[in-house]
């Protein structure tokens, strides 16, 4: 394992996947689809030998069959044609032997691609590929060879893009080993005038002596005929036919008459046959016959426990039959079995690849990199070496050990650089790896080429939807666009194709001004209706398995959130953010989606507040998780809540979140606001004890407080005083706050405030100074002063006045300060002193006609026992009838 990691250290894993890139050029077709939108895997030709030319030299169309019959019957159909191919078997390692059918020589490869796809539309073939060949069929060893590297293919112009049509349907070009030489690896080398050695003819060297850690051959599964049983007594004759129609493959036939034979003499042999015959029809599909199989292989093996080679067999089977089934925890157990009792049958290197492979499946990815590991230190030749090096790093990678993953894809890709090497499943594994540590360049290569090894593979949506994935990390988002629409258009209804969806909506939110034509966009409308689009593709997903539907539902509320709160569609921003977490409150997103959740409900408060609309600020706080607002809120949004509430008469709603916000945000410097705010509360709430303390507790201690914060405090402080009669105190804290030359606002009510607490004190003239000061301050046109002032400093120099007997002047002072009030707001104290002052001068018709006017302009029985008092009591004091 260490020369592995100081191998990585030589050779990177991206190096290897660049390598391996270069040298799938030519040998596969990118399709047109994909080269027509991604400028990515640039293909280059193969260039070959010169060598002598005869007439077979040339570019030829050829087709590949596994099945040497099909192949025949097209050059049976070619002849009929009028053309002459001839047919060549090559063998490649770990595929096995193809049969290639040359069809005729062109002189250039654009003609040999213009008659391939003629011939492939009169449906002669369903695919086809372009090999250069140098010698003809005299020898039926046609093998193409290809130039070094360094010859750099300079006289080969590219070969033309092919549709996805294009491709052939089975993999029929054979991988190239380093040179490039398509020969098995044991063949010697050419002989000067390049005849090739047939694949099939074994070299003529000495024989191979195969070490002990080599992977034996297993038998085929096709046994030869047995001979009769000497056991048998009667059937002799039945099981030799038994056993012709088994080893032909007539499993059924075979299981019929080896069941009869059983019904007359019990015998190992025919058990063991009929288990087969089980597990063979089994093994074509139908589930019933492989759990028939099982009990068959565990009766025999109970029964008959000697025979070791022939049982090593039937618990191979067994555990292959589990496997089919997908019980995965049984095989895996049935194949431990089978290492650990027959250490030495021909089925332990197989068994103990399936041991990684069983622990794989069942999720135990520590296990399988163990067994995977001992599968290729016991046998570092074996079939399933290579998958079990790309076994190894994808077990990493899933456990996220990316630097152990990073070692063994290396190594497995520097001991396999061809791509036709790599194992199909280790190909998406790979490209996997590359998406999630973010080397997303290498991802797109790996699945680039995967979609160019398998066109038609049921992982090329995944691969495809992988590859718009890496091109929108990447920032390539018109490319994006492009790779999503093609899974759209190519997959409607998967799993993929909602995804897609989605993320063009994503995109359409995140950049909505992409420059795209849109005749080439299928999907257009999900890219440039994002919002609209996350309800249609919400109505698709009861298509999805259970588990994937609320996965994906959860992404589609969050997501249209954050597209509302984006398009600042506050108020369904903040409903959808509501529902969605109430709906998945412990999801993925919960804590973004409360951040969300703030974000929209401080759109709309700022937009209530700034029009004073201070009930639907309330009522945004009410439908408010008070944690996430104290989690997530920031202090200006909460303060305004708090003042809406106190404005809209919910005081102690308002304390007892500004009291929250005390503690949570006690090092913030607006905090000294917040204590002020809170004792204009208890103030209003006429607790002036409470608020006392807050304001001393401001003013002594916070040695950060502004001018502006002091002065109205200790205005607030000489309110309190003033409700209490402490008039002296008040005095004292207006006196201070009118002398600040900064950090005071509306100084007339102040000032008139000053001048209420002198005249309670008994200083009427001080008193009639500061409201003879207001007025002519309220009197300069740059001064605005409210109604209530103006008015309320006319009936203090009322009150002076009438203090000192000057009735008549304090007469002329209430009449002004009634003067500009509208009807029904008249104020009842400056009428009820002007009767008073009528009567003290002793004319009694004015004083009648105020109290009249009293009388009309209220029927509050409060004023009618004053007037009555009031009546009674100069009566006796003067007696004057009022």
């Amino acid at each position: 394992m260490n020369d592995m990691k100081s191998n990585n250290n030589n050779n990177s894993t991206t190096q290897q996947l660049d390598h391996l890139t270069r040298s799938a050029h030519g040998k596969f077709m990118i399709l047109l689809a994909f080269t027509a939108l991604f400028v990515f895997l640039p293909l280059v030709s193969e260039s070959y030998g010169s060598g002598i030319e005869n007439k077979y030299h040339g570019f030829y169309v050829v087709s590949s069959y596994k099945n040497f019959d099909d192949a025949e019957a097209l050059m049976e159909r070619l002849r009929a044609q009028g053309y002459d191919p001839f047919g060549k078997t090559v063998n490649i390692p770990d595929k096995g032997k193809y049969r290639r059918v040359y069809v005729k020589r062109y002189g250039n490869k654009k003609e040999a691609l213009s008659e391939g796809k003629k011939l492939r539309e009169k449906g002669m073939f369903k695919g086809f590929f372009i090999l250069f060949v140098k010698t003809g069929p005299e020898d039926n060893k046609a093998v193409p060879k290809r130039n070094s590297d360094k010859e750099d293919n300079k006289n080969i112009p590219p070969p033309p893009v092919l549709t996805k049509t294009e491709i052939p349907v089975a993999p029929a070009v054979p991988p190239l080993a380093k040179k490039e030489i398509p020969v098995a690896p044991t063949v010697p080398p050419l002989a000067k005038k390049e005849i090739p050695v047939a694949p099939a003819v074994p070299p003529l060297t000495k024989v191979k002596i195969v070490p002990p850690n080599t992977e034996k051959m297993m038998p085929s599964h096709k046994a030869q005929i047995d001979k009769p049983d000497p056991g048998l007594k009667m059937g002799k004759k039945s099981y030799i036919s038994a056993m012709s129609d088994f080893t032909a493959g007539r499993y059924k036939d075979a299981l019929g008459k080896f069941k009869k034979i059983i019904k007359t003499e019990k015998n190992e042999a025919v058990m063991r046959r009929i288990a087969d015959c089980y597990y063979f029809l089994g093994d074509k599909g139908d589930k019933r016959y492989l759990l028939e199989g099982i009990d068959q292989y565990r009766n025999i093996i109970r029964n008959y426990p000697g025979s070791k080679k022939e049982n090593a067999k039937a618990v191979f089977r067994l555990a292959q039959g589990l496997c089919r089934l997908k019980f995965y925890s049984n095989a895996l157990m049935e194949f431990k079995n089978l290492c650990s009792r027959y250490p030495e049958s021909v089925y332990f290197s197989e068994s103990l690849y399936m041991m990684g492979k069983m622990n794989y499946k069942t999720g135990n990815l520590n296990g399988a990199i163990t067994d995977f590991k001992k599968y290729i230190k016991r046998f570092p030749d074996g079939k399933h070496v290579r998958k079990a090096y790309f076994s190894v790093g994808d077990c990493y990678s899933q456990m996220h050990k990316f630097n152990d993953a990073d070692v063994w894809y290396g190594n497995a890709l520097k001991r396999w650089p061809a791509l036709e090497d790599i194992p199909k499943d280790s190909f998406l594994n790979l490209g996997s790896y590359y998406f999630q540590t973010g080397k997303n360049r290498e991802a797109l290569r790996a699945f680039f080429v995967y979609l160019n090894l398998f066109p038609d593979g049921k992982d090329c949506k995944n691969a495809l939807y992988t590859i718009a994935r890496s091109f929108e990390r990447m920032g390539q988002l018109p490319l994006a666009l492009k790779a999503l629409s093609q899974v759209v258009e190519r997959y409607p209804g998967s799993s993929e194709a909602l995804k897609s969806a989605f993320i063009m909506a994503n995109i359409g939110v995140k950049d909505p001004e992409i420059k795209l034509p849109v005749y080439i966009f299928p999907g257009f409308e999900y890219y440039r209706n994002p919002i609209e689009a996350y309800d249609k593709i919400r109505e698709k997903l009861s298509d999805l398995d259970r588990q994937e539907e609320l996965v994906f539902r959860e992404e589609l509320v969050f997501q249209k959130g954050c597209a509302l709160l984006k398009k600042k569609r506050y108020r369904e921003a903040f409903d959808n953010c509501r529902f969605f977490l109430d709906k998945f409150s412990y999801g993925t997103h919960e804590t973004a989606g409360e951040e969300n959740l703030i974000l929209s409900a401080g759109g709309l408060i700022d937009d209530y507040y700034s029009k004073k609309d201070y009930l639907a600020v309330s009522d945004v706080y009410f439908n408010f998780d008070g944690n996430i607002l104290f989690k997530n809120g920031n202090f200006d949004m909460l303060l305004k809540i708090g003042t809406s509430l106190n404005k809209i008469g919910l005081p102690d709603n308002a304390a007892g979140l500004f009291e929250e916000m005390i503690k949570v945000f006690a090092e913030d410097k607006r905090i000294n606001e917040l204590l002020l705010d809170m004792a204009k509360i208890d103030y209003d709430r006429s607790r002036y004890e409470d608020a006392r303390k807050r304001l001393k507790g401001l003013l002594g201690k916070r040695s950060d407080l502004d001018k502006k914060t002091a002065m109205t405090a200790k205005k607030l402080l000489g309110d309190i005083c003033y409700k209490e009669r402490l008039f002296k105190d008040a005095v004292g804290f207006y006196m201070e706050v009118t002398g600040a030359k900064e950090g005071v606002e509306d100084s007339a009510a102040i000032r008139k405030k000053y001048a209420d607490s002198l005249r309670g004190m008994g200083l009427y003239s001080s008193a009639r100074i500061n409201y003879k000061r207001v007025l002519k301050n309220c009197g300069d046109p740059a001064q605005k002063c409210s109604a209530s002032v103006i008015m309320g400093s006319y009936e203090g120099l009322g009150d002076c006045l009438y203090s000192e007997g000057k009735y008549q002047q304090a007469i002329t002072m209430y009449e002004k300060s009634l003067e500009g009030v509208s009807e029904g707001k008249q104020n009842m104290w400056a009428i009820f002193n002007i009767g008073r002052g009528y009567a003290n001068l002793g004319n009694k018709p004015m004083a009648d006609k105020s109290f009249s006017s009293l009388k009309k302009e209220t029927s509050n029985e409060f004023w009618s026992r004053v007037m009555d008092y009031y009546t009674s009591y100069k009566n006796r004091t003067t007696g004057l009838e009022i």
